[in-house]
């Protein structure tokens, strides 16, 4: 794929830089990548504005920069601009040409859980109409970044922005500006704002001396209120008088001996030809200085050039560069071997695979790449080697607070399940993840490591669990926020592994039951709050068949269940009274007879019991004596007790017939409805069941004689 980057830079700026003589006239402009200068290229210029579609198809994914300089033409003589440099971040593309940018997301002031996401159009613009009401004033931020069809997310870009305090009218504006040189304030210069509200600054800088200085600058509006401090830095070249100035000498030492520098008349060609003894050097790595100084005495910029020295005698070349990071391996740079000088300046040493030699506790972790960012300050070293390996004196630098990114390995973790990882030591960051349910109770063993461990919701926001002492284990324990937990561990100070386990507590709830005496146990059950069962629950209590009446606690037997966090609540067995039927035979005797004993019979013991269990016997009651008229009298059983069973009782009755003879109609039964007749044969009442409402007495029922008498 062709990658091209479209870029337009002011040449006013880099003109700004040259030497003011008399007319300038831009001739041509210098570009090249990456300290490539050998590899520049040269561009004519028409115009200030210079635009130009650069290929970088051959550059690798990364960070690179462009460096520019222009190039004008003074009378006889070619002025060159000081460099400009710009860099720019080259993302890998995709294979297919089908991928464009779909969806952009921005945040306001690190708040990435609020963040705003919207559609890419074909243009790749975004227009954003933000409300920024809500916020309070002072210094803000935007962030912003774009994912694409693949699902490739951009770096994110910060952009900070002031946010004043309005007043209550919508007619404030702008009134006046104020700019200062090199801080001094109190010679600052005031002017009037336009309805524009863009300042167009003329400035006399003829009283400046040659070098770096600033101009700040602020605004006030019409409530008074002052706009903070705008500075920008600009450089002053000392300029020569004449145009006929040319180069006149040289200077030139070696390392960093410039008291004993050596000046020289450069020759009229310009090219100066030097034979140099470096044979008192030490052998190892030095550094060539130069300079030029023109006819009025203005000097020019020191170039300097490495080069090594080697002790052997023979033909000798430069075959490589080494460099490293901290204590880790070093990586070779290949040396043409037609070389014999070499500018470590023009060295590329790219930093994306340092690796860290500790994680700092403000790390960051992007749950969306899933990787960590630690802030570390690294050293750097680099040496020179010739074709027999002997090597300069090593360059040693520091880089302080450089952002370098670890991509952790996670392990998923399992319910019950424990892992042996290798503690993470130095720059190692182990990762874990745990997939449940929102509100699930977790407990975390870990054990055999001082390593640090941090846990994390799924969108990356940082969990603090409790620590409890749980068996005499101490114990993480915490509630999911969210399905997807992770955890990461560094930090360790001490070699070895160390085991993780992850368990979801459960509790177990016996259910109450309850039974008749001399019943069989029923079937227990629990209810479960919490993981799943590992293995076979089994239930215990005291209670058989033969138990009296009573509450039994329900338990669980936990030896076939694998779950390490268990809690039970027990249940209750309630045996009740079984249910005893007592039975009184009916009875019947003739008027004037004594009453006879009578019979009571049982129904529903169990476990072959008998009435000798019974701790009261029930008796019968009745309000017939042996003086008692004929009729039907009740027959009543109470009074029994026993442990373990429920009396229902079933009264009988007594009959005392007439000495008559004659049936008593009231312990007879009319299966049917009849009619009733007098003694003499009178009808007196047809289909009846009862005599009941008739007066006592003889009658015909069914062609017999009954006697209807009073019950007792």
């Amino acid at each position: 794929m062709n990658r091209t980057k479209h870029i337009v830079l002011s040449i006013l700026t880099l003109l700004c830089c040259l030497t003011t003589t008399a007319q300038v006239s831009v001739t041509t402009c210098e570009y090249w990548f990456d300290q490539q200068f050998d590899s520049r290229t040269t561009a004519e210029m028409t115009s200030s504005t210079w635009s130009e579609e650069l290929d970088v198809a051959t550059l690798s994914p990364g960070l690179h920069n462009v460096a520019f300089r222009v190039l004008a033409v003074d009378n006889t003589k070619t002025l060159y601009s000081p460099v400009v440099t710009k860099f720019f971040m080259l993302f890998e593309t995709t294979q297919s040409g089908e991928n464009s940018l779909q969806t952009y997301e921005y945040w306001i002031d690190q708040k990435f859980d609020e963040r705003v996401s919207g559609t890419m159009d074909a243009s790749g613009i975004v227009n954003l109409d933000i409300d920024v009401a809500s916020l309070n004033p002072g210094l803000h931020n935007i962030a912003m970044r774009v994912i694409d069809a693949v699902g490739k997310i951009s770096p994110v870009m910060v952009k900070n922005f002031m946010l004043f305090e309005t007043t209550q009218s919508g007619e404030n504006s702008l009134q006046t500006y104020e700019y200062w040189i090199d801080q001094k304030f109190d010679e600052r210069v005031s002017g009037t704002m336009d309805a524009s509200g863009i300042v167009n600054l003329d400035i006399d800088v003829a009283s400046l001396n040659p070098g770096l200085h600033n101009i700040a600058m602020r605004v006030i509006d019409a409530v008074g209120k002052v706009s903070p401090v705008m500075v920008k830095n600009f450089m002053l070249f000392e300029t020569t008088q004449s145009g006929e100035n040319t180069l006149l000498t040289y200077e030139y030492w070696l390392d960093s001996n410039f008291d004993e520098r050596e000046t020289a008349i450069i020759p009229e060609d310009g090219t100066v030809m030097l034979d140099i003894d470096i044979s008192t050097l030490n052998y190892g790595l030095h550094t060539f200085n130069y300079r030029t100084i023109d006819k009025a005495g203005h000097t020019s910029a020191v170039v300097f050039k490495s080069f090594m020295v080697t002790k052997i005698e023979g033909p000798s070349k430069l075959v490589g560069v080494d460099y490293w990071f901290n204590n880790e391996p070093r990586t070779r740079i290949a040396i043409d071997p037609a070389q014999q000088s070499i500018d470590l300046d023009n060295i590329v040493i790219p930093l994306e695979n340092v690796k860290p030699r500790s994680i700092d506790a403000e790390y960051v972790f992007d749950v969306e790449t899933m990787t960590v960012t630690t802030k570390e300050t690294i050293t750097v070293g680099i040496q020179v080697f010739n074709n027999d390996e002997i090597g300069s004196e090593a360059i040693v630098d520091t880089l302080e607070d450089m952002s370098l990114t670890v991509e952790p390995v996670f392990v998923e973790l399992g319910n019950e399940k424990t892992e042996t990882i290798s503690a993470p030591q130095g720059g190692q960051v182990q990762g874990f993840s745990y997939t449940g349910f929102a509100e699930d109770s977790l407990h975390w063993e870990i054990a055999g490591t001082d390593a640090q461990f941090d846990f994390y919701d799924a969108d990356g926001n940082r969990i603090a669990p409790e620590t409890k002492t749980i068996n005499e284990k101490d114990v993480f324990v915490m509630t999911m926020p969210t399905p997807t937990v992770y955890i990461l561990s560094y930090g360790a100070t001490e070699t070895g592994d160390f085991t993780i386990k992850v368990a979801q507590p459960i509790e177990l709830i016996v259910n109450d039951v309850s039974r008749q005496y001399g019943d069989e146990n029923p079937e227990f059950t629990y209810n479960r709050v919490g993981a799943d069962v590992l293995g076979e629950v089994a239930f215990v209590t005291d209670a058989d068949i033969s138990s009296p009446v009573g509450e039994y606690d329900v338990e669980l037997n936990l030896d076939g269940v694998e779950n390490s966090y268990v809690t039970v609540k027990n249940g209750t067995l309630t045996i009740t009274k079984s249910p005893l039927m007592v039975n009184v035979d009916n009875a019947t005797i003739t008027e004037g007879d004594e009453l006879p004993t009578f019979a009571v019979s049982f129904d529903g013991f169990k476990n072959g019991e008998d009435e000798n269990v019974l701790t009261t016997i029930p008796t019968v009651t009745t309000e017939a004596t042996n003086a008692s008229l004929a009729g039907e009298y009740d027959l009543v059983l109470s009074g029994g007790e026993a442990e373990n069973y429920d009396f229902t009782y079933s009264n009988g009755k007594l009959i005392i017939l007439s000495k008559t003879g004659i049936p008593i109609l009231s312990m007879l039964q009319i299966d049917k409805p009849t009619n009733i007749y007098t003694i003499t044969g009178a009808l007196i009442r047809q289909n009846a069941t009862s005599l009941d409402g008739l007066p006592y007495g003889i009658y015909i029922v069914n062609g017999k004689k009954v006697l209807h008498v009073r019950k007792e």
